[in-house]
């Protein structure tokens, strides 16, 4: 838990985290993950939408 002043805003935080966490996924996608994936898989597709929804943020 976290005190803040007046004037904070939040979607600012919540923004920064999911940028921050988009450019790791997508580094390790594009370092480890990419290189592997077989053709005609989904992969890619489950792992995005792994990503886009593993925060929840409150």
């Amino acid at each position: 838990m976290a005190s803040v002043g007046h004037g904070f805003e939040p979607n600012e935080v919540v923004d920064s985290v999911k940028q921050a966490w988009r450019a790791l996924a997508d580094q390790v996608w594009n370092n480890d993950l990419k290189p592997r994936e077989l053709a005609g898989t989904e992969t890619e597709t489950v792992w995005k939408r792994q990503i886009d929804g593993f925060w929840e943020i409150a």
